[in-house]
């Protein structure tokens, strides 16, 4: 039951992390771009996830490459 707090507290903090960085990227007029490539995050894909901060492509090849990032 212990492992399962923490993995929930660890699942919580990182989307919290995540929705930090969203809010601040709106401030400093970088939402919506993606911190890998510099293109677009396209539409659709920010309506299903707002926080995305990598385009499609770009966070495909981060989940490939195994990064333990929260991002």
């Amino acid at each position: 039951m212990e492992n399962l707090n923490s993995s929930l507290h660890d699942t919580k903090l990182a989307e919290y992390r995540r929705i930090e960085m969203a809010l601040r990227m709106i401030e400093d007029g970088t939402y919506g771009i993606c911190v890998d490539c510099g293109t677009a995050i396209s539409e659709k894909r920010l309506k299903s996830f707002p926080n995305a901060t990598r385009c499609l492509a770009c966070q495909e090849l981060y989940e490939e490459r195994g990064s333990s990032n929260f991002f």
